[in-house]
C-alpha cells in the first residue's frame, strides 16, 4: 500500500486569496496539470510532487470573476471499479463543464480539494445616542412634566379638609413652640362621624434622635393654660428602655395620669426614615393612633390584621387610648402642640421636622380590622376610679413605728378626700416605698391630684386588682341580664 502525504499552498489571483490543502498518493512523479484563473491572465504552474502512479492528474480549475468558462474539475474520493464518478463543477461566474469520466480499470485517487475563503469581519453598527427632543419653539408655552405619585394622597386630600401646615417645621430651629387649633370639631359629630376626626402628619425624625412628643388638649378661656389639661399625649423614645411608645394624659399642671407604654419593635419603624407618617382618629371610645415608616415585624401576633389596606403604604393601627376626660363641648375646638427641644426639661435630643399636616374628615380606619381585635381597648377600664398609686416615699429606717407615722401622716393629709363614713384608707407596701390610697369616689380623685400634687410628685391612679376586675365584670353581667329581662 501506498503512503499518503497532505499538501498545502497559497494561491492569490486578480485580489482573491485561496488556501488549497490537496491530499494525494505518492508515487510516480509525474506532473500536475497547470492550475488557472480564468481573466486576467495564466497564473504561474502549480505543480503538485508524486502524482498518480501511471497516469496523469486531472485538470484542476476555478472559474474566473469575468465569466469566463472553467476547465472541468473532478474529484472523486472514492472510484468505484467500472464506473464513473459524479461529476463535480466549482464555477465563479460562468458555467462549468462536466469531468470526464475515470479510466476504468485503474487504481486512481484524484487529489481531495477544500476551499476555504477568508472574508472580510463584518463591522457591528454603531450605537447611536439617544436624541433629545427639540427645544420649544420661541414663544410657545412650558409643559410642565406631571407631578409624581403621591402614595398618600388618600391621607392629605385636597379636596376635603384643610393642609394645617404646608412648611416644614423643625424642632431644632424653631423658637417656640408650634400650637395650632383643630377647627370644625363637634362632639355629635365625633359620635356620628359627621365632623372632622382625623389628623395626619408627614414627619422625618434622624436616627440619633431620642423622641419627640405632640399634645391634643380641649378649649380653655386662658390660651396659657390650654396644655395644662391635655385629652393625649404622644411620645415614641428611642432609646428609653429598649425602644417604647408612650402615651398619656395629663390632668392639670404637671398631673400626669397613669402612662402606658408599648415597644417600638411592634410597630413601623420611624426614627431614621425619610418619610413617615402618624395618623390619629378621634372617635367616641377614644384616639386611635396609626403609624406608617419601614416595616420592623414579622408574622404572628395579630400585626398583619391591624394593616389598613387602601390607605398609604403600609398604615398600622397601634394603639386606642380610650378618653380619660371628657371631649370640650359644642362650640369648642381641639388644639394640637408640638415642643421644641429646648422645652424638653430633661435635656434629650428631641429632634424631628414636620412637612405637613391635614385635619379633615376619614373613614374610622379601625373598624376594618378582619378578627375585630383593637390594641388598647379596654385599657382604661384597668384604672381604679378612686385609688391612688404613690411613689417615691421615704422609707426611713424600715421599722414598725417609721411604718406607722408615715400612715398617719398619709391619712391626715388625704382625710378630705375620703369618704365620710369610711375615711381614707392608707396601705403602705414595700417596707414603706409606695403607697395605695383609696378616696371617696372619682370626682374626690381627680381633686386629690391636682391638689396634692405639690406635696406627693410621684402619683397617679391605681390599676384594678385582678380581683376588682373580676368583680365589675359580674356586675357588669347581672345589670345587662337584668336590663334584658325587662325589655321584653
Amino acid at each position: 500500500m501506498s503512503s499518503m502525504k497532505r499538501g498545502k499552498t497559497e494561491v492569490q489571483g486578480k485580489g482573491i486569496r485561496f488556501d488549497k490543502s490537496v491530499v494525494m498518493e505518492e508515487g510516480g512523479g509525474g506532473e500536475s496539470p497547470p492550475f488557472t484563473v480564468s481573466g486576467g491572465g495564466e497564473s504561474p504552474p502549480f505543480t503538485v510532487e508524486g502524482g498518480v502512479e501511471g497516469g496523469e492528474s486531472p485538470p484542476f480549475t476555478v472559474g474566473g470573476a469575468d465569466g469566463g468558462e472553467s476547465p472541468p474539475f473532478t474529484a472523486d474520493a472514492m472510484d468505484i471499479e467500472g464506473g464513473e464518478s459524479p461529476p463535480y463543477t466549482a464555477g465563479m461566474g460562468g458555467e462549468s463543464a462536466a469531468a470526464p469520466p475515470a479510466p476504468s480499470g485503474t487504481d486512481t485517487i484524484t487529489p481531495t480539494v477544500s476551499t476555504s475563503t477568508t472574508m472580510a469581519a463584518i463591522p457591528k453598527k454603531k450605537k447611536t445616542a439617544k436624541r433629545k427632543p427639540p427645544p420649544p419653539p420661541l414663544g410657545a408655552p412650558l409643559v410642565k412634566p406631571p407631578p409624581p405619585v403621591d402614595k398618600n394622597a388618600l391621607l392629605f386630600p385636597s379636596d376635603s379638609g384643610d393642609l394645617i401646615l404646608t412648611y416644614d417645621w423643625d424642632s431644632l430651629k424653631a423658637a417656640e413652640p408650634l400650637t395650632l387649633p383643630l377647627n370644625d370639631y363637634s362632639p355629635d359629630g365625633i359620635l356620628k362621624a359627621t365632623s372632622s376626626n382625623t389628623l395626619a402628619i408627614e414627619f422625618t425624625t434622624p436616627g440619633n434622635s431620642s423622641r419627640f412628643c405632640l399634645s391634643i388638649a380641649g378649649d380653655n378661656k386662658d390660651e396659657n393654660k390650654i396644655f395644662e389639661h391635655t385629652l393625649l399625649h404622644v411620645n415614641p423614645r428611642q432609646f428609653w428602655k429598649g425602644g417604647k411608645m408612650l402615651l398619656n394624659d395629663c390632668q392639670g399642671y404637671n398631673t400626669w395620669g397613669k402612662a402606658v407604654t408599648a415597644d417600638l419593635e411592634m410597630f413601623p419603624v420611624v426614627f431614621g426614615v425619610k418619610r413617615a407618617i402618624m395618623v390619629i382618629q378621634v372617635r367616641e371610645e377614644g384616639f386611635d393612633l396609626f403609624l406608617q415608616g419601614r416595616e420592623n415585624f414579622g408574622e404572628g401576633g395579630g400585626r398583619e390584621s391591624r394593616m389598613v389596606k387602601g390607605y398609604g403604604d403600609g398604615l398600622m393601627h397601634c394603639y386606642r387610648f380610650e378618653h380619660r376626660a371628657r371631649l370640650p363641648a359644642e362650640g369648642d375646638k381641639l388644639w394640637l402642640q408640638f415642643l421644641t427641644h429646648a422645652d424638653d426639661k430633661k435635656g434629650e435630643n428631641q429632634n424631628w421636622t414636620v412637612h405637613r399636616m391635614w385635619w379633615g374628615k376619614q373613614t374610622l380606619f379601625a373598624d376594618v380590622h378582619p378578627d375585630g381585635s383593637v390594641p388598647g381597648v379596654n385599657l382604661q377600664q384597668q384604672l381604679h376610679p378612686h385609688k391612688l398609686f404613690i411613689s417615691g416615699l421615704d422609707k426611713g429606717d424600715g421599722s414598725a413605728g417609721h411604718l406607722e407615722r408615715q400612715q398617719a401622716i398619709m391619712e391626715r393629709d388625704f382625710q378630705k378626700y375620703g369618704d365620710k363614713q369610711e375615711g381614707v384608707v392608707v396601705s403602705l407596701r414595700n417596707g414603706g416605698s409606695y403607697a395605695l390610697v383609696t378616696l371617696a369616689d372619682k370626682e374626690m380623685t381627680d381633686k386629690a391630684l391636682v391638689e396634692m400634687r405639690g406635696k406627693y410628685e410621684r402619683m397617679a391612679r391605681a390599676d384594678k386588682t385582678q380581683r376588682e376586675i373580676l368583680e365589675d365584670r359580674e356586675r357588669r353581667e347581672k345589670e345587662e341580664a337584668a336590663l334584658a329581662a325587662t325589655s321584653w
